[in-house]
């Protein structure tokens, strides 16, 4: 994502922890759509 990184395994956490999120805003979107 950033250009000049010196770490790629910066990357993967971050992408890591964007997926995290997102997965967790999902299942939060279905509960309230079950309710």
């Amino acid at each position: 994502m950033i250009p000049g990184n010196p770490s790629p395994g910066a990357d993967l956490a971050v992408s890591k922890h964007f997926f995290s999120l997102s997965w967790f805003c999902g299942l939060l979107l279905l509960e309230s759509k079950q309710k």
